[in-house]
């Protein structure tokens, strides 16, 4: 009977086999490979001049299927994956290999002859049924709003990151403006239960105009965990703060706003958002609210017969004050980089953005990846490119930035975070490939040092990466 069982099993596995090779050329692929290479000296800004030298590489595959009818189904592949950050694009280091354990040449890195079997993650899959006057979505579905500072699906060439969820939401489109209800699950939790589900309902309006070159939008959103079972919040004491203790629900509130004008000659855009709601947690008998605001602002002048360019970043995000109950911090996403090294890599020897909250935040052996994001501080990052030839250019950057808020209880931080220097050379022979090399120098601020408990010695960094589309 098994065998039988077997046997069934094997022929409608080979028909299925058959049936999608035969239709492949119904799926549509495009997507990116990158490979980059990580020089960091001294992101601990101390005497210890430390050195982070690393290289990933990671490619992006994504399918579609038109099945007919307005029907599509998208799907995103990512291979050679970070096995220390699984839910994102950062890529398999470069050297990875079988492992340590030394029982035998198999699993000896200085014995063995070949790597470690990398995987294959599904970080998309989803159902659009294409109508007159709207879209249905349904699945796992990648999200984006605005410049990407709150909601990023991290479709650049070289982002480490990505936004998405298993959601429904149907699109109902009038001319140039659409109207978006979304209903998204972020854990099922016990299938017979419902009390530890989280979910989040959304809307989004948007209004594209391409004869004007003018885009804007805005989305609100809530989240919540259905009752405490579902709270899993971080209940890190850096966090809440210390002797917090869970009590309830977890629930925060979004809005977002944001512009765009592009046009030949320039182009502005602008997004604002406010988070707002509560953790769910109890610290010292009241309970720890959220309230975080982020603001970002991007202008780029571009003639279109003149070799140079000009623009500038700014931006601002509250930062959170520990000897409050209140976390009134705001975490910009971490695709969303105006610097090489500020708000990307770990820089000094303590938290000072107050971003553990999402792995960043620096120690004495800032050994992790570009984790780091924009929160507790008001930046500006002006900049210049010259366009040597057709495939050649040239850039230089200046970012600066103040804390908004004092980040460590006891010390009297100051404000200033210094200023760091990026000069960039980029070549693209074509749309399909890209290569930068890009070198950055920071002279640290007096923030840095903490009231006189740390150093604040120069650091620097080179990285060379490309980027393949197709």
């Amino acid at each position: 009977m098994r065998k039988q069982l077997m046997s069934k099993c094997l022929v409608g596995a080979g028909i299925l086999f058959g049936a999608l090779i035969s239709q492949a050329g119904m799926i549509d692929w495009s997507g990116t490979y990158r490979f980059e290479a990580n020089m960091i000296n001294n992101s601990e800004l101390s005497s210890e001049d430390y050195n982070k030298d690393y290289g990933l590489h990671h490619l992006v595959l994504k399918g579609m299927i038109n099945a007919g009818d307005g029907l599509k189904i998208h799907s995103r592949f990512d291979l050679f994956n970070n096995s220390a950050y699984p839910n994102s694009q950062l890529g398999a280091v470069w050297g990875d290999g079988v492992g340590s354990a030394s029982n035998n040449a198999n699993d000896s890195n200085v014995i063995s002859q070949n790597m470690k079997a990398e995987m294959i993650a599904i970080n998309n899959l989803y159902l659009t049924v294409e109508q007159e006057h709207g879209a249905l979505l349904v699945g796992r579905v990648p999200m984006h709003f605005g410049l990407g500072i709150n909601l990023n699906a991290g479709n650049g060439e070289f982002d480490h990151w990505f936004d998405n969820a298993d959601t429904v939401a149907y699109k109902i489109v009038m001319g140039n403006m659409y109207i978006m209800p979304m209903y998204s699950k972020f854990s099922e939790g016990s299938l017979e239960l419902t009390r530890d589900d989280v979910t989040e309902t959304a809307v989004q309006f948007q209004y594209e105009n391409p004869e004007s070159e003018l885009e804007f939008g805005a989305m609100y959103s809530t989240r919540s965990s259905t009752e405490s079972t579902g709270n899993d919040a971080p209940t890190g004491t850096p966090i809440w703060g210390a002797g917090s203790a869970k009590s309830g629900v977890y629930t925060a509130q979004t809005i977002g706003v944001y512009a765009v004008k592009d046009l030949p000659k320039y182009r502005v855009g602008f997004e604002f958002a406010v988070n707002e709601g509560k953790t769910g947690f109890l610290r010292g008998g009241q309970e720890v609210s959220l309230k975080g605001t982020g603001v970002a602002f991007e202008f780029d002048w571009k003639p279109e017969a003149g070799l140079f360019q000009y623009g500038i970043k700014a931006g601002y995000a509250s930062g959170d004050d520990p000897d409050t109950t209140e976390f009134e911090g705001f975490f910009f996403d971490r695709n969303y980089d105006v610097a090489f090294l500020l708000f990307n890599h770990q820089l000094g020897q303590d938290n000072f953005f107050r971003t553990d909250y999402w792995g960043g935040g620096g120690s004495a052996a800032n050994t992790k990846p570009d984790v780091e994001t924009i929160s507790n501080v008001t930046y500006f990052s002006p900049y210049i490119s010259y366009k040597w030839s057709e495939k050649w250019n040239l850039g230089a950057r200046v970012t600066g930035g103040y804390l908004n808020s004092n980040p460590i209880s006891g010390k009297d931080v100051e404000k200033s975070l210094g200023f760091e220097f990026d000069f960039s050379v980029k070549y693209k022979p074509n749309n399909r490939v890209s290569w930068v090399t890009e070198f950055g120098l920071l002279t640290p601020g007096a923030a840095f040092k903490a009231d006189g408990t740390y150093e604040a010695k120069t650091a620097y960094g080179l990285t060379t990466k490309a980027a393949i589309s197709f």
